[in-house]
């Protein structure tokens, strides 16, 4: 008879864990399985975001371009980047490039003025 147990300890750190799991029956036969590896991954970097077409002063992310291009650094493991120029209310999706680096011009010209 196979009885399941579920073990919900302290919450693990980002890395790479093997468990091993060790069995015992009541008449004291243990047994040991084969070493599982586990990744935790919690996290998500954004390495870097950059206003390509800056015209201005290098770094002050202005441009006299109607439409921005953006380069978006990532880990390489990231398979989806999105922007969005209205605080989050839609996005669009960029394009991957060279890896960890996705792109994006902005179809469309945009208005004179700050854009956040």
């Amino acid at each position: 008879m196979v009885v399941g147990y579920l073990y919900q300890g302290n919450t693990w750190a980002d890395g790479s864990y093997t468990l091993t799991v060790k069995v015992e029956d009541k008449a004291g036969n243990t047994n040991y399985s084969a070493p599982l590896t586990v990744v935790i991954d919690t996290q998500i970097a954004i390495d870097g975001v950059e206003l390509v077409n800056d015209s201005g002063v290098k770094g002050d992310n202005m441009t006299n371009d109607d439409r921005p291009h953006f380069r978006v650094t990532v880990p390489t493991d990231v398979n989806e980047v999105r922007l969005s120029i209205d605080g989050g209310n839609s996005w669009v999706q960029a394009t991957p490039g060279v890896a960890g680096s996705w792109e994006y011009i902005w179809p469309t010209d945009l208005a004179d003025g700050p854009t956040r």
